[in-house]
This record gives C-alpha cells, structure tokens and sequence, in this order.
C-alpha cells in the first residue's frame, strides 16, 4: 500500500492535474477520515468519546473505528492498523489519504501504519 497526500505533490504535477480530475483517477483507491467526537452520559457524568472513520471515495462506504475516550497516538495508530487489516480482509487497497491536520494525528505513528505498508 502506498499513502501519499495530495499536497506534497510537486507544484508542477499539481498544475497537471486538477483536484476534480485527481479524486475521478484515483476514486477506487482514494479514501478519506476524520475524527468524530459525542458527549454521552454516563454513570459519572458526560464523558466525550472519540472515533476515527474512514470513507472511501468511489463506494462511499465508510469504516469506524472503536470508540475511547483517550484518542492518543497509541490509539489513533492501533485505528490506522484495525482498518488497513479490514482493507486486506475485503481486497481493497489504499494508494492515497486525505486527512486534515488535526493535532490527534500529527503523532507520526498514524501516518507509519500507511507508509510501512508500502
């Protein structure tokens, strides 16, 4: 699996190509995540609890992942992991993600789990 994203492409393949044509040629392979947030009521009060999910951009199908309440790197990298082995189990592959730069991911183990799949 390769992981790449769209904007640390050099300035001249991106001129090549727009964002439109970029997501029609790569749609099959492409997927996009984000985290969710919800406050639930629980035993000792509202707690917030955190998922990851995952949408891919041809089917529009989407993954999630367990819920935590702690979304830690060690967490958001065991996410990354749970859905590249579901990615295996269905025979699909992942060759680009879209994410933003939400702090929760910038731990640097989330994006290894796409890189070391190569």
């Amino acid at each position: 699996m390769a992981f790449e994203r769209p904007l640390t492409t050099s300035k001249e393949e991106r001129k090549k190509q727009t964002w439109k044509e970029f997501i029609k040629t790569h749609a099959e392979t492409l997927f996009a995540c984000d985290l969710l947030s919800q406050k639930v009521l629980t035993g000792t009060g509202l707690a917030e609890y955190y998922l990851i999910f995952f949408i891919h951009i041809e089917s529009r199908r989407v993954w999630a992942s367990a819920a935590t309440k702690h979304p830690d790197d060690a967490w958001m990298a065991e996410q990354a992991k749970a859905f590249t082995l579901h990615l295996a189990e269905q025979g699909a592959s992942l060759t680009h993600l879209i994410r933003d730069r939400d702090g929760k991911f910038s731990g640097g183990s989330f994006d290894k789990v796409f890189t070391q799949q190569k």
